[in-house]
């Protein structure tokens, strides 16, 4: 049986990543969410050896298709999903809390 090549990191290879929303909560729907981890993605992009070919962001996910000049996929995929995550959250707690003052 051959190795499986998943989560290897290849420099110039291309890397497909998917994330969901913790219980798939569609955060996705909201406009400021989408912009806020298009913001983070674009800063990733700008700061970090990575090519971004194509993406989709659905409601309660994502999917891209990156090529990491230097092979770390795994480093990429965890500073995009931990930032993106913070910034979300952040947004929603925002919120939340401009419901509860009316």
């Amino acid at each position: 049986m051959t190795k499986k090549w998943s989560n290897v990191n290849l420099p110039g290879a291309l890397h497909f990543i998917t994330g969901n929303v913790l219980h798939r909560i569609p955060i996705l729907n909201q406009l400021s969410c989408c912009e806020a981890f298009l913001a983070v993605c674009s800063t990733l992009l700008h700061d970090w050896p990575c090519k971004l070919i194509a993406y989709v962001l659905m409601p309660d996910h994502f999917h891209l298709i990156l090529n990491p000049r230097d092979g770390n996929i795994k480093g990429f995929a965890g500073a995009l999903k931990s930032i993106t995550t913070g910034r979300i959250l952040d947004i929603t707690r925002q919120t939340v809390s401009a419901k509860a003052v009316r």
